[in-house]
């Protein structure tokens, strides 16, 4: 409308900005995984990537804003995402 307002029943979209009072990793958002209802990223270990559950407090389109799961020192896969996946259920359903 002319003078700019929310009408009622309109939708719209919205971002909002807040403080996150953790230490806060920023990945990008192709580093992120999604299995079984839970979020996971591959992190590199002594024998390969293991798959860390990680919780993620904010998203940006490009980039995930994560909580739990990794450290400062963890150096997450950010490529070859899905073979890293392949392989892991196919690990999971293996039982080992």
């Amino acid at each position: 409308n002319s003078q700019g307002l929310l009408r009622a029943g309109q939708f719209l979209s919205a971002r909002v900005l807040a403080p996150i009072e953790r230490t806060t990793y920023a990945l990008p958002a192709g580093a992120v995984t999604r299995s079984g209802g839970g979020i996971f990223v591959f992190v590199r270990e002594a024998r390969g990537f293991a798959a860390r559950r990680i919780d993620v407090v904010a998203e940006d389109g490009s980039r995930v804003y994560v909580t739990t799961g990794i450290d400062r020192d963890a150096r997450v896969a950010v490529e070859g995402i899905s073979a890293l996946k392949s392989l892991w259920l196919a690990t999971q359903e293996a039982g080992t």
